[in-house]
């Protein structure tokens, strides 16, 4: 039925004709057509490469007033809502299966990925699932967590997949969903008595706090994407000063020299320990979005979801753009944990040591460009553990204006600094990266 238009569409030069190609294609549209056709021509995709061609015709059917309003084989003038919207789910499926951003073209030594493919794929991808949604018939929209996760994927504008254009529209896809999904009833408390021999221990027990369900976003976040998807990636390049269930391990082993970077055992080992840095490239966006859209009450119940992630990319070496990446998820989840948290589970230190020596990545061993970016990025991140704030470039000004402008500047800071309340923890930090700063500043 669509055949002629799958040509037509393979004949599309770019899909930033992606507004025109309704127009363009219109008349390869079949003149009706039902949702059970756009499955069929959903799951009938053979070839790879035909990919953004099918999305593409997809793409352009649903855009046309040709779309009937009865699926195949409904007699019935009242269709099903349930049917209706089955059908919209596995077309949702098939739809962020062609569009997740897999770099089958990704090892250590080069990157052969076809990202403009993906990146119209995206865009095409992300614009369809938002039309599916507009043909939801009642109750709530129901998208496959796949389907989400290729969403998601398409956050970060940064990301070669994805296009400053495709993010925004990902994002507020994303937020109209869970936005349009109603909050979950509140449990009613058990007004049945209890069993006799509690009745009966005349011991007078204090009432639970009932804590209050969670979102559909809540729920999504720390069940479908950390525990289902992203553990399972991160699993085998866990580092050992933590254990799987997110708490600093009593005894880590040291980490073996040889055991740094990829390369030592091969590419094919590379990418089975490490598909997060490979393969599925995009699992570190997942996670990304999964820090900024929690809360504190979230991180206080779930913290052990996040840390065995988070610690892993920071402990990942290579490339820069990575570690910068970590460092920036990390600030971020900091922020939103609630004060004290991971200090009293001992993941402070924890960090502070995955931190610490990104501080020593100077010249001539580090390349001068990636020096800047790497302390630019670390001393704030190391700030935001110690629970200090940060002494931007206004504030250096500043300083220095002020020490040029009063001989009793030294006198003055040093009371200052004496009258600070420094805890021992923060006293240690700063004097540890004082002392780095000042040996490889005679080296």
């Amino acid at each position: 039925m669509f055949e002629q238009l799958v040509e037509a569409a393979r004949k599309l030069e770019s899909a930033s004709l992606l507004p025109d190609a309704p127009e363009l294609l219109s008349s390869a549209v079949p003149a009706q057509f039902t949702l059970d056709d756009i499955r069929s021509l959903a799951t009938q995709i053979q070839d790879k490469s035909d990919t953004t061609a099918v999305l593409s015709a997809i793409y352009i059917a649903l855009k046309s007033n040709k779309l009937g309003t009865q699926l195949n084989g409904d007699d019935d003038d009242d269709d099903d809502d349930g049917t209706h919207n089955i059908v919209l789910e596995d077309i949702s499926l098939h739809i962020g299966q062609m569009m997740v951003p897999v770099c089958s073209g990704a090892t250590f030594d080069e990157d052969s990925t076809d990202y403009t493919s993906l990146s119209h794929n995206s865009l095409l991808g992300v614009h369809i699932l938002k039309l599916l949604l507009s043909l939801t018939s009642g109750g709530s929209p129901v998208l496959p967590t796949k389907s989400l996760l290729s969403v998601i994927a398409s956050t970060n504008h940064n990301d070669p997949w994805t296009s400053s254009t495709c993010a925004d529209l990902a994002r507020s896809l994303l937020s109209d969903y869970f936005r349009r999904i109603p909050p979950p009833q509140a449990t009613k408390p058990v007004t049945s008595l209890p069993p006799r021999s509690i009745r009966d221990s005349r011991v007078e027990r204090e009432p639970s706090e009932k804590k209050p369900p969670k979102t559909e976003r809540a729920r999504f976040i720390t069940e479908d994407v950390l525990t289902d998807f992203l553990r399972p990636l991160f699993a085998k390049s866990r580092p050992t000063t933590v254990t799987a269930s997110g708490r600093p391990a009593a005894f880590p082993e040291p980490a073996s020299r040889y055991s740094q970077g990829d390369g030592f055992g091969g590419a094919d080992e590379a990418t089975i320990t490490k598909p997060w840095k490979y393969t599925q490239r995009y699992a570190v966006t997942v996670f990304e979005w999964a820090v900024e859209n929690t809360d504190g009450n979230l991180l206080q119940e779930c913290w052990p979801l996040y840390t065995p992630i988070l610690l892993t990319l920071l402990d990942e070496p290579q490339p820069v753009s990575l570690k910068l990446r970590a460092l920036s998820i990390l600030r971020k989840f900091w922020r939103l944990c609630p004060e004290g948290l991971l200090s009293r589970t001992g993941l402070a230190d924890v960090f502070e040591q995955a931190v610490f020596p990104i501080v020593l990545s100077l010249p001539s061993l580090t390349p001068e460009d990636e020096s800047c970016d790497l302390l630019a990025a670390a001393y704030p991140a190391l700030f935001d553990i110690a629970g200090l704030d940060y002494p931007g470039p206004e504030m250096a000004e500043n300083e220095v204006s002020k020490a040029g402008s009063t001989n009793n500047y030294k006198l003055s800071d040093k009371q200052h600094l004496q009258s600070t309340g420094f805890s021992e923890a923060q006293r240690k930090l700063l004097d540890k990266l004082i002392s780095s700063a000042k040996r490889y500043a005679t080296l």
